[in-house]
């Protein structure tokens, strides 16, 4: 008797479940979550990329005045919680604000992580 329930239970539930896997599986964000975040190495990797990727009216590299960087940086707890802990601060107004950037042209950005348990993120912004 108590299988028959579960068998009939089970065949209302499984099309949901199989639907919501399927789902899950063909969604972008279920595995990928950041724009900026390239995937990472084994134990050691080194990124720069740039963060502008419209230069029709930036200034060439004689005209920029500035050049400016801000660091933050992560560490992920692989013992206890599973969890990533961040510090400091990657915005660009606020660094554009705090360095006296009237106008920034374009920004890049550095990427280190070190075996799955420490990254640094830097963001570097050029203007005037």
């Amino acid at each position: 008797m108590r299988y028959e329930v579960l068998a009939r239970h089970g065949r209302r539930v499984a099309p949901w479940i199989a639907a919501a896997l399927v789902a899950t599986a063909l969604s972008a964000c279920g595995f990928y979550q950041a724009p900026i975040k390239p995937p990472p190495g084994l134990l050691f990797s080194t990124y720069k990329a740039p963060l502008t990727t419209h230069y029709a009216d930036t200034p060439t590299s004689g005209d920029v005045a500035k050049v400016s960087f801000t660091k933050t940086f992560y560490l992920h707890d692989i013992i206890l919680t599973g969890m990533d802990f961040a510090w400091d601060d990657v915005s660009i107004a606020e660094l554009a604000k705090e360095k006296g950037l009237n106008e920034v042209y374009y920004a890049d950005y550095e990427f280190l992580w070190i075996a799955f348990v420490f990254a640094q993120f830097q963001i570097n912004v050029y203007g005037k």
